[in-house]
């Protein structure tokens, strides 16, 4: 059952039906988008569903759809990796590790992952990709790639594996 609240600016109608909770059954999702201290969605209680619907108003309240192509949605998610991955540049491991545990600069490393993942929900929305799907139809094929048993603690790429089984099969044939 759904039930219609606001969206923390009390704000309700048709544009906002992604602003809602299911009546008694989750939690109350019904504050606004950075109202964090009123009103949190841990991932234990979020669906990706649920994400995308946030992420689809937002975009909708602004008027965005009409810039979001594909192409300018993945150059944005390659921009802001960019920005992530400049927080740790020129950086030992030690430094990253030290970075990454700063109030403030572990702040902004979520800022960062949070624009990266809100803009691929954005493409997928854009597409009409089921995200759980490609993703678990990945991680399928990537477990075909990558053994457990054989690539356990190595970062090679699976075509050093590919490599290394045709050179075994090659010497056992022989």
């Amino acid at each position: 059952m759904l039930a219609a609240v606001t969206n923390g600016d009390g704000v309700t109608g048709p544009n906002k039906w992604a602003w809602y909770t299911f009546a008694n059954s989750r939690p109350d999702y019904s504050c606004g988008v950075y109202d964090t201290t009123r009103c949190a969605m841990p991932d234990s209680d979020t669906t990706l569903k649920d994400l995308r619907d946030r992420v689809a108003v937002f975009v909708r309240e602004r008027d965005w759809e009409q810039f979001h192509t594909p192409k300018d949605l993945a150059s944005a998610i390659a921009i802001e990796a960019a920005e992530l991955m400049e927080l740790f540049l020129w950086r030992s491991a030690a430094e990253v590790e030290n970075i990454a545990a700063g109030p403030k600069t572990r702040q902004t490393v979520h800022d960062e992952l949070a624009d990266i993942l809100i803009l691929c929900l954005s493409l997928a929305n854009r597409l009409g990709v089921d995200v759980a799907d490609i993703v678990l139809r990945k991680m399928e094929a990537n477990r075909v790639k990558y053994p457990a048993d054989v690539v356990r603690g190595s970062a090679e790429k699976y075509t050093h594996y590919l490599s290394e089984r045709a050179d075994t099969s090659h010497s056992t044939s022989n």
